[in-house]
C-alpha cells in the first residue's frame, strides 16, 4: 500500500514539474491510461467469470447491488438537501 501511495504521489510531483509541457505529454499519457484502463477491465471480467458459483450468486449480487446504488442516490439527495437547507439559498447562479 505504501508502494501505491508513493507511486502516487511521484507522479503528481511529476505533473506539477513537467506543467509547462503539458501538451506533447498529454497525449500519450492518456492513451496510456486508457489502455490501463481498457486492460484491468478485462483482468477483472475473466476474474469474474472463472467463478464457478457465479451463476448461483448473480442474482443476489444484483439485487444486493441495486439496493446499495438506490440508497447511495437517496442518501446523497437527501444531504444535499439537508446542506442547501442549512445554508440557504442567498444566492442563485446559472449552471456552468
Amino acid at each position: 500500500m505504501l508502494a501505491l501511495a508513493l507511486a502516487f504521489l511521484a507522479g503528481l510531483v511529476l505533473g506539477r514539474l513537467l506543467r509547462g509541457h503539458r501538451t506533447r505529454i498529454a497525449r500519450p499519457v492518456d492513451r496510456l491510461t486508457t489502455v490501463s484502463i481498457v486492460v484491468l477491465l478485462v483482468l477483472m471480467g475473466i476474474g469474474t467469470g472463472a467463478m464457478p458459483d457465479l451463476a448461483a450468486t448473480l442474482a443476489a449480487s444484483g439485487l444486493k447491488a441495486v439496493t446499495i446504488s438506490v440508497a447511495a442516490v437517496a442518501g446523497s439527495i437527501l444531504v444535499t438537501l439537508l446542506l442547501l437547507g442549512l445554508i440557504g439559498r442567498t444566492r442563485r447562479r446559472p449552471l456552468p
